[in-house]
C-alpha cells in the first residue's frame, strides 16, 4: 500500500543521508537534489509500471493525501507564523545540532557541539533536511519532517488493517476502508501518537512512529502470507525498524523485540512442517536476515563511522552500562524506590482508561497465534524500557537529574503511547476472530 511504501521511504531519508554523509563522503547540501533525483525516477517507473492497477478514488481518499491536504487548508485559513522552539532539549540539543549541520555543511568537523554527547545524528540530518535546498535557516521546515513521519505512520496502520479486515475477515474494501479510517480517526481524537502536526521537534515522537511501524508491519506480516513472502517487504520491515537507533540509542532495548518478531516472521514463512530443513532453510533465514540486518549493519555502521575518539557514555553506546545492573541493589533508597512511585502515578494519571484498554488487548492478544508474537512482543520491550530508564537514572545521569527524574513523563510516554495505539488494535482484531469463529459469518452479515 501507499502507506507502507510512504513510511518505508521516510526510513530511507534517514539511512539515505546517513549513507551518503559518512559512507560515501559526500557534503550534506548534495544530499537533497541527489534525493529528488531518485524520488523523480522512482516517481515515473512506478506510474508507469502500474498505472492499470492503479486506484486513483482510493488513493484520493488514503490518509496519506487527505491528512497533509487538511493540515494545508487548516494553515491556509489561520495564519501562526513561525515555529517558535519552547522547550530546552529543542534550543540545546536537536535543533542547534541539525542548524550546525546546516551552517558547515557537514556532521563531521571536529569540534561540533553533538559530539559531546555523541549522540547518533540520524534526528538532526533528518531536521536539517529540508533547509538543506535553502540559503536560510527555518525551523518550521524542520517541523514537516516530524509532520510527513506522524502522516507515514497513521497511512501505514491504514493500509494495515485495510488489509487484515477486506483479506482476515473477508469484508468488502468499502467496509475495510471505513473501519480503518475510524481507527485513525479515533487514534487522532484521543491524541495516541500526539497531535498531527508535532508541537515539538524532540526524538520521542519520532521514536514512537518507527518503533509503531514496525510493529505494524509485522503484524500485516504475521496475518497475510502474501506480504509473509514478499522480499520488497520484508525489507521494508528491516528498514523501518533499523532506523530508530540513529534516532535514539535507547532504541536498543528494542533489538530483543525485533530479534523476536524476525524469529517469528521466518517460522511462520516455512511452507510446512517437515523435519529440521523446513525451518532452517533459504527463505527462513533470509527472511530473519532480511528484518534483523538492517539494524546490525545500521548500529556496526554508526559505531564505525563515529568521527571522534570518544566512546565513552551512556549516550555514545548505550550497551556500556550493562555492567551497572548491579548497582541498583545500592541505589534502591535513592533512585529505584522514587522511579517505581513516579511510574505509578504517572500512569494513573495519563489517560488511565486509554490505558485499561490497550492493556486488555494486549492481553488477548495472547488468545490467538497470529496476534500472540506482537502482545508478547509489547509486554517484553515495556519491561526492557523501564529496566533501561531506571538504569539511566542510575548509571547515567547527575545526581541532581536522578533525583529529579529529569524528563521522566516524556520518556515513559514513549512506551504508554505505543500500547496505547496497538493494543486496542490487537483487541478489536481478536475479538473480530472470535465472532467469525463462534458466530460464522455474523461480522459480515452484520456489516
Amino acid at each position: 500500500g501507499a502507506g507502507i511504501r510512504f513510511a518505508a521511504g521516510g526510513g530511507l531519508l534517514v539511512l539515505g543521508l546517513f549513507l551518503v554523509h559518512f559512507v560515501l563522503g559526500l557534503s550534506l547540501s548534495v544530499a537533497p537534489w541527489l534525493f529528488v533525483g531518485i524520488a523523480a525516477a522512482g516517481c515515473v517507473v512506478g506510474i508507469l509500471r502500474y498505472r492499470r492497477a492503479l486506484d486513483v478514488p482510493g488513493l484520493i481518499i488514503h490518509p496519506l493525501i487527505a491528512l497533509p491536504a487538511f493540515a494545508f487548508l487548516v494553515g491556509a485559513m489561520n495564519d501562526h507564523g513561525s515555529y517558535i522552539v519552547y522547550s530546552w532539549d529543542e534550543f540545546s540539543n536537536w535543533l542547534y545540532w541539525a542548524r550546525e549541520a546546516w551552517l558547515l555543511d557537514t556532521i563531521r568537523a571536529p569540534g561540533m557541539f553533538w559530539q559531546n554527547m555523541a549522540y547518533p545524528q540520524g534526528l538532526p540530518l533528518a531536521l536539517a533536511f529540508p533547509n538543506l535546498f535553502f540559503d536560510t535557516y527555518e525551523n518550521s521546515r524542520s517541523l514537516v519532517v516530524q509532520f510527513l513521519w506522524h502522516v507515514g505512520l497513521l497511512a501505514l496502520f491504514y493500509d494495515v488493517v485495510t488489509r487484515i479486515m477486506s483479506r482476515s475477515f473477508e469484508f468488502d474494501i468499502a467496509t475495510a476502508r471505513i473501519i480503518a479510517w475510524l481507527f485513525i480517526l479515533g487514534s487522532l481524537a484521543l491524541e495516541v501518537t500526539w497531535t498531527l502536526v508535532p508541537q515539538f521537534l524532540l526524538s520521542e515522537k519520532p521514536q514512537i512512529y518507527f518503533l509503531a511501524g514496525t510493529i505494524g508491519l509485522v503484524l500485516l506480516a504475521l496475518f497475510d502470507a502474501d506480504y509473509r513472502q514478499n522480499t520488497w517487504f520484508l525489507i521494508s520491515i528491516g528498514l523501518v525498524a533499523s532506523v530508530g537507533y540513529l534516532l535514539k540509542p535507547s532504541y536498543i532495548v528494542f533489538v530483543p523485540v525485533l530479534t523476536l518478531f524476525a524469529l517469528v516472521v521466518a517460522w511462520q514463512s516455512r511452507l510446512k512442517w517437515s523435519g529440521i530443513a523446513s525451518i532452517i532453510n533459504k527463505r527462513t533465514i533470509s527472511t530473519f536476515l532480511l528484518i534483523l540486518g538492517p539494524f546490525v549493519l545500521v548500529y556496526f555502521g554508526w559505531a564505525g563511522f563515529l568521527p571522534f575518539e570518544k566512546r565513552g557514555g551512556c549516550t555514545a553506546d548505550p550497551l556500556i552500562v550493562l555492567h551497572t545492573l548491579p548497582q541498583l541493589w545500592t541505589d534502591h533508597e535513592t533512585v529505584v524506590a522514587p522511579f517505581f512511585s513516579a511510574l505509578g502515578s504517572y500512569l494513573v494519571s495519563f489517560k488511565p482508561q486509554l490505558t485499561v484498554i490497550a492493556l486488555i488487548g494486549v492481553a488477548v492478544a495472547f488468545c490467538d497465534r497470529r496476534t500472540a508474537p506482537v502482545g508478547f512482543g509489547l509486554v517484553l520491550y515495556a519491561f526492557g524500557y523501564v529496566l533501561a530508564l531506571l538504569v539511566l537514572y542510575s548509571a547515567c545521569f547527575s545526581p541532581y537529574e536522578s533525583a529529579a527524574l529529569s524528563s521522566f513523563r516524556r520518556y515513559t510516554r514513549v512506551v504508554l503511547r505505543l500500547i496505547h495505539l496497538v493494543g486496542p488494535l490487537l483487541f478489536i482484531i481478536v475479538a473480530l476472530r472470535i465472532l467469525d469463529k463462534y458466530w460464522y459469518n455474523i461480522t459480515r452479515n452484520v456489516m
